[in-house]
């Protein structure tokens, strides 16, 4: 049994982590935004992310940058926000196999926040604690925030982890 990831920090001074995983994904042939690869092509994510983990790392991002409900009703409209993160997380589960630690991968809404667009921050707050809760729902190690344009918009996403998770 690993040990939880809270102990494993206390004696690192140096993780490896995935990265660029849409990157891959698209000289794969992958389509963005890029979790929608966990619905059309599954196996490139599984080839990808297994490939990070037969490398080495210690932790592992599931391919759900970004897919919480505001964006996914603008950017994958043919698809249910929470299938696509559920389906993310089964194929990093699957590729991991318990050889690492799996973090949810969260990025930004797509929208920016008032006063300089049109997205309410108790919208996005709302978005977060959803995407947040398919995570803490699923077993996972913890959630990564990446990507965000806006201080405040990232400020509203870790407060809502918070909320959600311990």
């Amino acid at each position: 049994m690993k040990l939880s990831f809270r102990d494993y920090l206390k004696n690192r001074s140096f993780i490896r982590h995935c990265g660029a995983t849409g990157t891959e994904l698209m000289k794969l042939g992958g389509v963005t935004p890029g979790a929608l690869n966990n619905m059309v092509c599954p196996e490139k994510v599984y080839a990808v992310q297994k490939e990070y983990v037969d490398a080495g790392v210690e932790i592992s991002l599931t391919n759900t940058f970004a897919m919480n409900p505001l964006y996914a009703a603008v950017h994958a409209k043919e698809y249910d926000w929470r299938e696509i993160n559920l389906k993310g997380i089964e194929i990093a589960k699957k590729a991991s196999q318990g050889r690492d630690y799996l973090f949810g991968n969260m990025g930004p809404v797509g929208e920016m926040l008032v006063p300089f667009g049109p997205l309410a921050p108790e919208d996005a707050y709302e978005a977060y604690c959803n995407h947040a809760r398919v995570f803490a729902e699923n077993d996972l190690d913890g959630i990564s925030v990446q990507t965000f344009f806006s201080l405040d918009d990232m400020v509203l996403a870790v407060k809502a982890i918070r909320s959600i998770t311990d």
